[in-house]
């Protein structure tokens, strides 16, 4: 009896207590001690974490193809990993031979895919597999190229007319990203799309998405190229754009009108366009929220905005704050953003004009008008530009530090000075 019990008691000691627990709760244990992104650098990845657990042994295999949230977000940079983990191109050799029954990444992906949720995928034209899978849950999707496609590549032309399908069937996606590719090579459920980034494409392209996307409400383009086959197109339900371009030879704006826009965030070096001036004419009457980042807006441009509540201009020079303060004084001209609640001014010079004092007591109180009351206000240069007090450039005799403490006092919001740290 005694040799039986201690041979029992062998086997017991040659199977892991870990190997006992269920996959579930080992799987969870595995997610839970995974690092969080500033973690990463000293720790496993957890973007490349089960492709090395495919190495491990039999269990680990087996919890990593079994876990959904491990392969959430995969992240393959051949010549970033050590040897003898990857070589670069001979991924199928290397799951052949870490024996996962064949089932490769588009496997992998097709038994995933009806509860995946997000999907960014950098993948190369040609890889794209053949199949369609369900993505029944997919909200979120982001597509980039490795390499740069122009429109005469033989693999762009080869999927004119025949889109890849593999996100034909996702009803549920909601907000699209697209870097440097055009929307024409993948079937999509745009008429679902509530959301659109496009980086990189032509005015062609984006005409287009927005022409499919009828229940589109936000949009950001960021440095598009012109196509001169470009029709004119009004979206009538669009609320938020957000456009980004350092070069403003030419224009996307000629073809653009958002009749129902509310929030404009330029990203720009001048506004001086005809072409953009013209844009913000046609969207002023709707407009809540303007943000101007790299240059300011024209004063005759913000007198339109008669519904404009929140404003954020970039780098104003003291030249334009003497007009601008002048008349944001409601006592002298009641009709400039008589509506506006909120005022930025970033990038400034650290200085405060005169005119704030008196600009900021008129929009203290409403009008009979129903004008709006002004209640956050903040003017704020780098921290590279010290400043004891803002009150150092005021030569007032102390009435306009009064003012702001009445003011604040009363309600308003007031911060002038450097950048918070």
């Amino acid at each position: 009896m005694s040799s039986i019990a201690n041979s029992s008691l062998r086997d017991e000691l040659r199977v892991s207590s870990f190997s006992m627990l269920p996959t579930e709760i080992i799987s969870e244990i595995f997610v839970s001690c995974l690092p969080s992104y500033w973690q990463r650098c000293s720790t496993l990845d957890p973007t490349r974490a089960p492709m090395l657990l495919l190495r491990v042994c039999g269990q680990w295999r087996s919890i990593a193809l079994s876990t959904p949230r491990l392969w959430a977000k995969i992240n393959l940079e051949f010549a970033s990993f050590a040897q003898p983990f990857f070589d670069e191109g001979n991924l199928e050799k290397f799951l052949e031979e870490s024996k996962v029954d064949g089932r490769l990444i588009p496997t992998i992906l097709k038994q995933h895919a009806t509860r995946v949720e997000e999907l960014q995928l950098i993948m190369d034209l040609d890889q794209y597999p053949k199949h369609t899978p369900s993505f029944l849950q997919l909200q979120k999707l982001e597509l980039r190229f490795p390499v740069e496609y122009d429109d005469e590549d033989p693999k762009v032309v080869a999927l004119k007319g025949n889109p890849i399908q593999i996100f034909a069937t996702a009803s549920q996606l909601r907000q699209l990203h697209l870097d440097c590719v055009p929307p024409s090579l993948f079937a999509i459920r745009w008429e679902n799309l509530e959301e659109f980034i496009a980086f990189g494409i032509s005015s062609r392209d984006f005409v287009d998405a927005l022409r499919w996307s009828p229940s589109l409400v936000h949009c950001t383009l960021d440095s598009p190229y012109l196509d001169s086959d470009t029709a004119v197109i009004s979206h009538p339900n669009l609320k938020s754009f957000k456009f980004s371009q350092y070069m403003m030879d030419e224009t996307i704006f000629r073809f653009l009108a958002f009749p129902a826009l509310e929030n404009l965030n330029l990203y720009t070096e001048s506004v001086d366009d005809v072409d953009l001036l013209q844009f913000i004419s046609r969207s002023s009457s709707s407009l809540l929220r303007l943000t101007s980042r790299l240059a300011v807006v024209p004063l005759e441009s913000l007198s339109d905005m008669i519904a404009l509540t929140s404003l954020t201009l970039f780098a104003p020079s003291s030249e334009y704050l003497v007009e601008f303060f002048h008349l944001f004084d409601r006592t002298k001209h009641p009709t400039f953003l008589p509506q506006l609640e909120e005022l930025a001014l970033k990038n400034c010079p650290p200085f405060v004009n005169p005119l704030l004092g008196d600009a900021l007591s008129s929009r203290c109180t409403a009008t009979q008008d129903r004008e709006a009351i002004l209640r956050s206000f903040c003017q704020v240069w780098p921290n590279d530009l010290l400043v004891d007090s803002a009150y150092d450039h005021v030569d007032l005799e102390g009435r306009v530090p009064a003012a702001f403490d009445e003011l604040m006092e009363s309600g308003m919001h007031i911060y002038i000075g450097p950048y918070a740290t």
